[in-house]
């Protein structure tokens, strides 16, 4: 296979998402792939196997399959999963909406629409131009621009923490709690920093 990418890595014996050498020519890589290796393997999963689907048409259809299912319990070995049990509120890790399968999903997924009705959306929208020509100002007033820092990340969390109630104190934490909901820890100590991390973020809404 003739490699495309700069950085000539094969994406034959799979990929590793987190390395470095990923990380710098990430778009071309996936090109690559979509054109000559639409599956790709994920070489650096340590609490089981997974697989990329690149495409685009490759990958609707598996997402509409029923037959393909969510549950953490049918992918993890029993060692990983006798870990995930071990700690205290272990389903508070496991069985929310991201990770849930129809129809729990379905009734999970109903709850939260209700705040983001097109309606809805239409009334914030002079809000988040002020949060947007707020950070901007700060930007300029510092004189130096990240934009994943500075604009991009803190942009929704700060209109989806005003959205929730969440007190401007907490909305810095807010998106260190609310990754906990999309982490996959690997270790005890990962579990249970984003449980203890969870938990912070369910005390906000008193659950």
């Amino acid at each position: 296979m003739s490699m495309k990418n700069k950085v000539g890595l094969s994406i034959e014996d799979g990929i590793n998402l987190a390395s470095a050498q990923f990380k710098e020519d990430a778009y071309e890589i996936y090109k690559e792939s979509r054109k000559k290796q639409p599956i790709l393997f994920v070489n650096q999963v340590e609490i089981g196997k997974e697989w990329l689907i690149t495409r685009y048409e490759d990958a609707l259809p598996l997402l509409k399959d029923n037959r393909l299912k969510k549950d953490w319990t049918n992918v993890f070995s029993q060692d990983i999963k006798n870990m995930y049990l071990s700690v205290d509120n272990s389903d508070h890790l496991t069985t929310h909406m991201l990770n849930s399968d129809p129809p729990n999903h379905s009734r999970l997924r109903s709850l939260v629409q209700k705040a983001f009705t097109p309606k809805m959306i239409a009334q914030l929208d002079g809000r988040i131009e002020r949060i947007a020509d707020d950070l901007i100002s700060d930007i300029v007033r510092k004189g130096t621009l990240n934009l994943v820092d500075d604009y991009s990340f803190p942009l929704p969390i700060i209109v989806i923490s005003e959205m929730l109630g969440i007190p401007k104190e907490d909305q810095a934490k807010f998106r260190i709690w609310s990754h906990a909901v999309i982490a996959s820890p690997e270790t005890p100590e990962e579990i249970k920093e984003t449980e203890n991390n969870y938990l912070s973020l369910l005390h906000i809404f008193n659950i």
